[in-house]
């Protein structure tokens, strides 16, 4: 178990390796993925952010640059997946529907505000299969837009 220090000391590493990794990647992934299909680009990130879940459930150390490395890992599934989630989100919507999708999808917000505590409580009830839960989640979104592939690139055509 981790004292309260080393636990602070974690997750400044943590947020300092993810913000670093998310501006440096981005910077040399977009041009890099620009010809990559963007329902391949979000396959991508997803099975990269399933990756980073099952990282962070494996880790049963208190070793920083462990817990700097998988931060590094689910910083590039970030760098990839949100962008283009605004993208697809942007391209699938209705043009006259387009701003409210927008704004109803800026209700993230609310979930990254919300989300230490809830990632806290459910660390706390759960343990670390919370994980193994959220690498389950990642992977289903990787499946789904697998299996509706050719209905998001005809919508895409469109």
């Amino acid at each position: 178990m981790l004292d309260t220090t080393r636990a602070v000391d974690l997750v400044t590493v943590i947020l300092i390796t993810n913000a670093i990794t998310v501006l440096v990647a981005q910077v040399y992934l977009v041009p890099l993925l620009t010809n990559t299909p963007l329902g391949q680009r979000i396959t991508v990130g997803a099975l990269i952010f399933a990756v980073s879940q099952l990282l962070f459930w494996i880790n049963d150390t208190a070793s920083a640059f462990w817990w700097g490395l998988v931060a590094v890992v689910f910083s590039i599934a970030e760098a990839i997946l949100l962008p283009n989630l605004s993208i697809l989100l942007d391209r699938l919507a209705p043009e006259h529907y387009r701003g409210a999708y927008l704004g109803a999808s800026t209700l993230v917000v609310l979930g990254l505000s919300l989300g230490p505590f809830i990632g806290g409580a459910l660390l706390e009830w759960w343990g670390k299969g919370v994980f193994t839960v959220m690498a389950l989640f990642c992977l289903s979104i990787a499946i789904l837009m697998l299996i509706n592939k050719s209905k998001i690139n005809l919508r895409l055509d469109k």
